[in-house]
């Protein structure tokens, strides 16, 4: 496995990307590549190395595409002459989906998020808290598996990066005026979930001023305002509860993310 190689699984880890490992573990006869070649396939069908192109390839991704659809992990046998390639030996593959902790950053470490980031932690997510203020962004606050920065909105954003394609925020600062400046930079941007804690008025409000900043409707329609599956929660422990119900949702399919 070389360093390219692995540099995109970290990539791919470190963006919460699922992709399938094929390795290819047993040839016979000719075959276009040999066993110990890798190939990495995204949902997408993006790949990063090889395992032969043409047919044998073509049908390699489609199985691995449907592997992170099931999640399930199997061994795939090929018939090289039954895809009409000349060379008409067999190949066998293991294909192994692997799903990846979905990244989520929260910005505001007020009362709700410090319910909601550990049960986010414990549910497998990757959860980063964001905020300016050094007495509630206090690593302390939080178990280890959760990541605080304490910093502005602008600074944790250019962190986050140009790709945001894997993931999720959630915004709940301490006040409307911060809400928008940790909304307005992620909305229209695909990112996996873009929610914002808010009153229906409030709600309102946002995506009135999404509208006059230019925003296409269809960018403003995947905000999620207000956050939360409704359970008729009140406090800050059953918010977080509501809060992480929706992720879990939208995770396993339930829910999409508009």
């Amino acid at each position: 496995m070389n360093l390219s190689f692995c540099q995109a699984i970290r990539d791919a880890m470190g963006a919460g990307k699922p992709f399938a490992m094929v390795t290819v573990v047993a040839c016979r006869g000719s075959s276009p590549q040999k066993p110990g070649a890798k190939m990495l396939v995204f949902a997408d069908g993006r790949i990063h190395g090889t395992v032969g192109g043409g047919a044998i390839e073509h049908r390699i991704i489609a199985d691995a595409r449907e592997a992170l659809t099931t999640g399930a992990a199997r061994l795939h046998e090929y018939e090289l002459k039954d895809l009409n390639m000349m060379c008409g030996g067999h190949m066998d593959a293991y294909i192994e989906p692997v799903q990846v902790p979905w990244r989520v950053a929260v910005f505001g470490a007020g009362h709700v998020c410090r319910c909601l980031a550990p049960m986010l932690a414990r549910l497998d997510f990757n959860v980063t808290v964001v905020d300016d203020r050094p007495e509630w962004a206090d690593p302390a606050a939080f178990p280890e598996a959760v990541t605080v920065k304490c910093c502005s909105i602008e600074q944790a954003v250019k962190d986050f990066g140009e790709d945001v394609t894997g993931l999720s925020v959630l915004v709940m600062t301490r006040g409307h005026g911060l809400d928008y400046a940790a909304l307005k930079p992620f909305a229209g941007r695909g990112v996996r979930y873009l929610g914002v804690m808010a009153s229906r008025k409030k709600a309102v409000e946002m995506r009135d001023k999404l509208a006059a900043d230019g925003f296409a409707p269809e960018a403003i329609s995947q905000v999620r305002m207000p956050i939360g599956i409704s359970i008729g929660s009140t406090t800050p422990e059953e918010i977080a509860v509501s809060i992480a119900a929706e992720l879990i949702s939208v995770r396993k399919g339930a829910a999409s993310c508009g």
